[in-house]
């Protein structure tokens, strides 16, 4: 900052003591040099505008490159991975809640296991549903459970009791 202070000084003083050293006479002439003088400061003074827009220029093309690197296909797989964790919680729980207050089971005494084919993120398939049931839902009946999930979802259903 101190250089381009300086700078702009020393433009200013040897344009004022050229424009003072030009003869009277050439009125022309000197209308010429003081507006080259005059063109010369603005251009330095403008010179920090055009590194701050270059330096600008390069964050911009830094963070791009930063974002459009491995980072950014990290950053894709930890949200898609996320989200379908995410996803299977909500249907396990979901699954879970409708056999509770259907079947009338205490909710301690049942799990949901939901088994997924993610190979096409596009497309995420359930490709097993296992209920696990405990203590007193053992004795319900699980061919009704079983007949009941099979007429809401579309793919393998376990039942377990332990």
């Amino acid at each position: 900052m101190e250089k381009y202070i300086n700078s702009i000084i020393t433009i200013s003083v040897v344009g004022g003591i050229i424009t003072t050293l030009l003869p009277e006479k050439s009125s022309n002439l000197k209308k010429y040099v003081t507006y080259l003088i005059g063109l010369i400061c603005a251009l330095t003074i403008l010179s920090p505008i055009t590194s701050i827009i270059n330096n600008v220029s390069n964050i911009k093309n830094n963070i791009n490159d930063f974002f459009n690197d491995t980072f950014s296909q990290e950053a894709i797989d930890s949200s898609n991975n996320i989200i379908i964790d995410t996803s299977i919680d909500k249907v396990s729980d979901g699954i879970k809640t409708t056999l509770v207050n259907k079947f009338k089971i205490d909710s301690k005494e049942l799990d949901v296991n939901i088994e997924i084919n993610n190979e096409d993120i596009s497309s995420i398939k359930i490709t097993s549903i296992t209920i696990i049931l405990r203590g007193n839902a053992t004795w319900e009946n699980e061919n009704s459970i079983k007949e009941f999930l099979e007429g809401i979802v579309s793919c393998e259903i376990k039942i377990k009791k332990i």
